[in-house]
Parts: structure tokens; C-alpha cells; sequence
């Protein structure tokens, strides 16, 4: 009712008004992200090079590395379609190079969690190299 109204008045309907109000709050939280992320990069890679380096994987500590990379690379995936679309090609090239990173961190995590998980400490191996 209330955007029939706005139609008659010619105001601009509250639903539009509402959408994009939410559109440029998730533009404003992937931008943010996107500039959190080189640190969020630096804090995971860190962890996971000192489990790396003392040779004791834990499950409880690689799996929210995993989570975190994730979640880094759909923020960033938006912030780069928001930079891409602003005409900012650097920035945007910048931001897919540190979703790359992310990607490779993630990956790297998924395959020492696959090993991980696939057996007894006596019957897994040696760990999956870690290429980052």
C-alpha cells in the first residue's frame, strides 16, 4: 500500500530506497574487508607456517584457518566486482591477487586436513607439501 502511495505521489518507492541503503552497507562491509584482508592473510599464513615448521598439525587449529580463508575470498571476490565495476582496474587487480593467495592458503589447509583426517599417525605418512 504504502509503495502504491509513492507511486502516485512520485516519491521514490521505500522498497527501492530500503535495497539500496542494504546495497551500499554490503559494498561498504566487502570494501572493509578487502582492506582487513592483507593482515587476516599475514595472521593465517603465520599460524600455518608454525605448524608447519614444528612438524604438529592440529585439526582444531586448521580448520578455522580453512573457514577464515573462505570467507576472506567471497569478501573479496565482491570487493573486486565493486572495484571492477568502478572502473579501479589496479585496486581490483590487487584484490584478485590476494584472493589467489587465499585461495592457495585454503587449498593447502584442505589438503592437510584431507591427510589429517585419512588415518592413525602411523598409517598417514608424511604430510602434503604446503605451496604458498
Amino acid at each position: 500500500m504504502q509503495s502504491a502511495i509513492c507511486v502516485i505521489e512520485g516519491k521514490p518507492s521505500p522498497h527501492k530506497t530500503n535495497r539500496k541503503l542494504r546495497d551500499q552497507a554490503s559494498t561498504a562491509f566487502y570494501i572493509d574487508a578487502a582492506t582487513k584482508a592483507p593482515s587476516v592473510y599475514a595472521e593465517l599464513h603465520a599460524q600455518l607456517c608454525d605448524m608447519s615448521a614444528s612438524s604438529t598439525y592440529q585439526l582444531t587449529r586448521l580448520r578455522p584457518i580453512k573457514k577464515k580463508s573462505g570467507q576472506q575470498i567471497e569478501y573479496l571476490k565482491d570487493a573486486y566486482q565493486h572495484y571492477y565495476t568502478e572502473g579501479q582496474q589496479s585496486r581490483a587487480d590487487e584484490i584478485w591477487e590476494l584472493r589467489d593467495r587465499f585461495k592457495k592458503l585454503e587449498v593447502s589447509v584442505a589438503a592437510l586436513i584431507g591427510w589429517m583426517e585419512s588415518g592413525t599417525k602411523a598409517e598417514r605418512g608424511a604430510p602434503p607439501q604446503i605451496y604458498l
